[in-house]
């Protein structure tokens, strides 16, 4: 009986889950959140106190690329980088580089936080893949700043990401990335879960 009702419970979750998704989608292109983002507050739902949320939508037709600067220069405890699809669904962090955190994440001499988003990999260390995903949700987290860190966006064709950049941004060759999405899949086989 518990496992049959644990099992009646499951399709109207999945459903309730994935219209959240489709709604946060909606709701933040109707909010004119795209390609840019709207702090929004957790707080009640739980979220955690002294952490900044930060979402909007990314859409990236083939060969564009989404850069953004975050000025980190007030100071940052931690961060979370991360990409979903048009349904909210976590791109794949293991397999591909669709996440990065405070450890993995490069913060250029000047104070300033760069990452590109794009389907194609621009060579910068600081690469959020959205998988070939045209559509998906941005979501970042920051603690330990006094105030939520000011964000700049701005759309270019992949082969200008690189020349676009300040002279000393972190990039990586094709043999470094692929050193660094081995060490995320064995990161992620050597995690404990609960």
């Amino acid at each position: 009986d518990a496992l049959a009702a644990s099992l009646a419970a499951l399709a109207p979750m999945v459903e309730g889950t994935l219209a959240f998704g489709m709604r946060k989608v909606a709701d933040l292109r109707a909010g004119g959140f795209v390609n840019t983002v709207t702090t929004v507050d957790y707080s009640a739902g739980g979220g955690l106190a002294g952490q900044w949320y930060q979402e909007g939508v990314f859409e990236l037709p083939k060969g564009q690329a989404l850069v953004v600067e975050a000025d980190l220069r007030g100071g940052i405890d931690t961060l979370s980088l991360a990409l979903t699809d048009a349904l909210g669904c976590t791109l794949d962090w293991v397999n591909a580089q669709t996440s990065l955190n405070r450890t993995q994440a490069h913060k250029d001499a000047d104070g300033i936080l760069r990452f590109v988003l794009s389907g194609d990999d621009p060579g910068v260390a600081n690469w959020l893949d959205t998988m070939g995903h045209v559509v998906g949700v941005m979501q970042f987290r920051w603690t330990g700043s006094p105030e939520v860190p000011r964000l700049s966006f701005r759309l270019a064709h992949i082969d200008d990401v690189l020349p676009s950049l300040p002279p000393g941004t972190c990039c990586v060759s094709r043999e470094e990335r692929e050193a660094i999405l081995r060490k995320r899949a064995v990161g992620a086989q050597q995690r404990v879960y609960w």
